[in-house]
């Protein structure tokens, strides 16, 4: 049987396993949304068309 305490510990533990998925998930979206306009950026520059 689980104590109260455990399932407490279990529940925050997966909420902080959450929360750095999602820190993840938004950085790497960010990440790839100015490597985007990076491109789109040097491709005006140099006059290629993406």
């Amino acid at each position: 049987m689980e104590c109260g305490l455990d399932r407490v510990l279990g529940t925050r533990s997966t909420l902080h396993l959450n929360s750095k998925r999602l820190a993840l998930v938004t950085n790497a979206a960010s990440l790839t949304q100015t490597f985007e306009s990076s491109k789109s950026f040097l491709c005006k520059q140099l006059n290629i068309t993406a």
